[in-house]
């Protein structure tokens, strides 16, 4: 019971955190070892995020198995290579030859709906990292998400652009996928929530050469703010384009963006001056200032947190918590503990995780960034 009381009060506070990392844990010979299953792209086009998952989550390791010898945990870790088939290959081989009692993933929807039918089909519970569809509530018992579902982020980014510049005439440019189409529903209804006015929408097909006819459909009718989904080279190019054809200066502070951390390393710096959005790690209290200084003792001072690096250090202890409440590695007890864990647990993606009917976190607060000369700055409005 040691154990869990300690786990417990570090789920509230990180006070005890420097000490903690600072004493190496000795693992007993009859520890037990808990392994926990992990599907992300490491390679393909989302590999970026996906080893930026795997950061936060071997920082979260280390913490946790810094806390006692009697539990260790172990990343059992399968690359999706984004792709579909690959994702459908991991996950077998997690859940049928690894035998985890618990999996973690993955990137995007399209592979974290078909891979936790998967897993939840055989009984594995399934804790969601980034996929943002509302269509992972279909998924049903078993299955948990770090993130809120894309009604949340859509309605947050236009109600922040409205209040940011105080205008209300709305451009929206999304890529034509599920993912993008969903947004810019959600971005049409808060925008007339807010009283504004969306004076265009258009879509775009992904890994095209060229933008300019779907900037000039976008600028046309003259928007004083525009909400863009992009991601990646798409991003680059899109940014790059408007520049060049003089459109992102009209717009020169009020180009908005979900998740910015994604584009800031693909754009040009001046092309992407002054772009803003939201983006998950949110809080900045005493746990994110101790994953903060665990990154950059890693990686270097220049560390910039993403949303990535945070939801993948909240599954791993949230996961963590979970089996020190139900003290217990049993799939089942698991599943029916980590509810009670999200509740509990305050985490960097967000203060508050605890999650709904459906296990799908519902409180989600979003931290306000701004790119200046190529780097991700939190943003204060005026």
């Amino acid at each position: 019971m040691i154990r869990r009381s300690i786990l417990k009060a570090l789920a509230f506070s990180a006070i005890s955190l420097p000490m903690l990392m600072t004493t190496p844990a000795v693992q007993a010979q009859d520890a037990q070892t808990v392994d926990i299953g992990v599907l992300l792209s490491m390679t393909g086009s989302l590999g970026r995020g996906g080893n930026n998952v795997v950061l936060g989550m071997q920082t979260a390791l280390e913490e946790v198995n810094a806390l006692s010898p009697s539990r260790q945990f172990r990343l059992v870790i399968e690359d999706d290579e984004s792709s579909p088939q690959a994702a459908m290959d991991g996950i077998r081989k997690l859940v049928d030859v690894d035998k985890v009692p618990v999996v973690l993933g993955t990137v995007g929807s399209a592979t974290t709906i078909p891979t936790a039918s998967y897993s939840l089909s055989k009984n594995i519970p399934h804790v969601g990292l980034t996929a943002s569809s509302p269509d992972v509530r279909s998924l049903g018992k078993g299955y948990f998400s770090i993130i809120a579902t894309d009604e949340v982020m859509g309605a947050a980014l236009a109600k922040f652009a409205m209040e940011d510049t105080g205008k209300k005439k709305v451009g929206i440019i999304v890529a034509n996928d599920a993912y993008g189409v969903g947004l810019a529903r959600r971005m049409q209804e808060a925008v007339a929530a807010n009283g504004g006015e969306v004076v265009s929408e258009v879509r775009y097909e992904a890994g095209q050469p060229d933008y300019r006819a779907e900037l000039q459909r976008l600028f046309s009718p003259k928007p004083e703010i525009v909400l863009a989904v992009s991601w990646g080279d798409n991003a680059r190019l899109l940014t790059k384009q408007a520049y060049e054809m003089g459109l992102m200066q009209t717009v020169q502070g009020a180009w908005y963006q979900p998740y910015p951390a994604e584009i800031v390393n693909a754009c040009i710096a001046e092309a992407c001056e002054d772009v803003k959005g939201l983006d998950i790690a949110a809080d900045r209290g005493e746990r994110f200032q101790q994953l903060k200084t665990s990154l950059e003792t890693r990686v270097g001072s220049d560390v910039v947190i993403d949303w990535f690096i945070g939801v993948g250090y909240d599954a791993v202890w949230v996961t963590a918590l979970a089996v020190d409440l139900a003290n217990s590695a049993e799939p089942a007890a698991i599943s029916a503990a980590l509810p009670k864990a999200f509740e509990i647990y305050r985490g960097v993606s967000d203060a508050d995780m605890s999650v709904d009917a459906d296990g799908i976190q519902h409180n989600q607060e979003y931290g306000s960034f701004v790119i200046k000369a190529g780097k991700l700055e939190p943003y204060t409005a005026n």
